[in-house]
């Protein structure tokens, strides 16, 4: 019997080291299960917010005064032809500036008929002016205010955004960095009397949101133009 519990007893450190070693096995297997488990949510909750922001992006482009304000101003070199409703049956002219007027009306025969002669054009640059610039603000002109007005503000909405946290500048600047370049000097063909009133506008008017995000665009385009070779 005294043999048996020498035995015994001289399993003891044994025992414990072998059940030592199934807990750190145990906690091994679960750190694993849990690293993964953390992985997979990381990754679940990176996709959300991947399509948080692209739903973002869809409701902004797909707005259609936003959509009509971005169609005015890109390409609109040459005059840009837009069916507004409550302006009758014909599309109105769209122009960036009084020097596009000035070629134009000089230089392209259809437009003075159509739209000089009868006054079914608009010029973006004084559409934007100061209000207590005279002359009076012309209804069409009131129009495109109106529709700048919701532009920024559909704008300011991701700026407000970006300082609440919910993403981050970065990640919503390849949905916005054309439109963002289109209304701070950064597209050569925005005319440049518009590129001032637009930036004028916007100062003028107060719209801060609107100020921080474009200037983040600012900031990123002049960082990318001086990493080229």
């Amino acid at each position: 019997m005294d043999l048996i519990r020498q035995w015994l007893s001289s399993l003891g450190p044994i025992v414990t080291l072998i059940g030592l070693c199934l807990v750190y096995k145990q906690i091994k297997i679960a750190t694993h299960t849990y690293e993964q488990s953390t992985e997979k949510f990381k990754e679940e909750q990176k996709w959300k917010k991947a399509e948080f922001i692209a739903n973002q992006a869809k409701d902004f482009y797909t707005d259609k005064r936003v959509e009509r304000v971005i169609y005015m101003l890109d390409w609109g070199a040459d005059g840009r032809e837009l069916l507004i409703e409550n302006f009758g049956q014909g599309p109105i002219l769209i122009l960036h500036d009084e020097a596009e007027r000035t070629r134009l009306a000089r230089d392209n025969l259809r437009f003075q008929k159509v739209y000089f002669k009868t006054m079914r054009f608009v010029i973006l640059e004084n559409a934007l002016r100061w209000h207590e610039v005279p002359p009076e603000l012309r209804d069409l002109e009131i129009y495109i205010r109106q529709e700048f007005d919701w532009f920024l503000f559909k704008l300011e909405l991701f700026e407000h955004m970006i300082k609440s946290k919910v993403f981050s500048y970065e990640e919503i600047e390849a949905h916005l960095s054309y439109v963002l370049d289109l209304v701070s000097n950064g597209k050569e063909h925005v005319g440049i009397g518009l590129r001032d009133a637009i930036a004028n506008y916007i100062d003028k008017y107060d719209f801060p949101l609107a100020t921080s995000i474009i200037n983040r665009r600012k900031t990123s385009r002049n960082r990318q133009i001086a990493s080229l070779p």
